[in-house]
């Protein structure tokens, strides 16, 4: 026997392994993820504006569609990826992935050459890179810039309130 051989193989392997509920035990860890996953969506603590900042976060904009829109593009997500889901509730990096999709928005940061940018230094290549970066202490001042330049109404202006002596009086 030999690759000249006439009968039909199954491929170019000459021994298979079969190992019964292997791809069971798959399937159904799959869809236990699936099911964890929506379960997140549906039970979303912050109710519809939880799961807009979610759908937001995916980088879909759903501000003017109803709930039910929105729990079925989140749900769609989880069935294809539910770890994404699972990551983005449990993950701990919420606010900063926040931050960087409004300041994506405002044009704070800014997409050149398949970086992100902001004013002259590089966040990184993908949005975990930049959350990588935003979370490095290093960078906790340029942070503190990119948050004041995106939120201005949340910071007040240092320079127009009296100081020392004024302040007293």
């Amino acid at each position: 026997m030999g690759w000249k051989e006439k009968r039909p193989r199954y491929g170019i392997a000459e021994l298979y392994v079969d190992r019964p509920g292997e791809e069971t035990r798959i399937r159904v860890s799959k869809k236990k993820k699936i099911l964890q996953a929506s379960d997140f969506i549906i039970n979303d603590e912050n109710g519809v504006d939880g799961r807009l900042t979610m759908a937001k976060i995916l980088g879909k904009r759903m501000s003017g569609q109803s709930d039910a829109d929105v729990e079925d593009y989140l749900l769609q997500v989880a069935e294809k990826d539910p770890d994404k889901i699972i990551k983005l509730y449990t993950g701990g990096d919420l606010t900063l992935r926040i931050l960087l999709v409004d300041a994506r928005e405002a044009g704070i940061i800014f997409v050149r050459d398949k970086m992100y940018w902001y004013s002259d230094k590089i966040l990184g290549g993908t949005d975990d890179a930049a959350i990588t970066w935003m979370r490095n202490p290093k960078n906790k001042k340029i942070l503190e810039l990119i948050k004041r330049d995106t939120y201005p109404n949340l910071y007040p202006d240092d320079i127009d309130e009296p100081q020392g002596k004024d302040k007293a009086k």
